[in-house]
């Protein structure tokens, strides 16, 4: 009997754990561009959409909304040479990463898949 860990590539089952989170915990979950951007529209507003995701080629993996909470998830795994220089840096056992970006990440939470949950709870 096969695991779903053993049929769905990393990205897959990244989406299908945090779903499932996700649904646990009330919200309504998108993942296809149509229904993502209705429920973005619903929670805020055409021309911020348009403005945000102009390129149809840039949205993200999963729209989740809850009581007007909206939560956005962008699911990255170690297909991306990003995600395995963090994973390494973390494997070094002491100190922090610190992910310096180009503006400030107020609303950016980072976690994996064991802490999505706890990070979710406290929005």
């Amino acid at each position: 009997m096969y695991k779903i860990s053993d049929l769905l590539d990393e990205h897959k089952l990244l989406i299908f754990q945090s779903v499932g989170i996700l649904t646990k915990l009330g919200y309504e979950v998108a993942l296809k561009w149509g229904k993502i951007l209705d429920m973005l529209e619903h929670v805020i507003g055409r021309r911020i959409i348009d403005e945000v995701f102009a390129r149809r080629n840039a949205f993200p993996d999963i729209v989740a909304v809850k009581d007007e909470n909206l939560i956005i998830v962008e699911v990255k795994t170690r297909r991306e040479r990003f995600v395995r220089q963090l994973e390494n840096y973390c494997r070094l056992g002491k100190g922090k990463v610190i992910l310096l970006l180009p503006f400030e990440p107020e609303r950016i939470e980072l976690c994996g898949p064991k802490s999505l949950e706890k990070i979710v709870k406290k929005i």
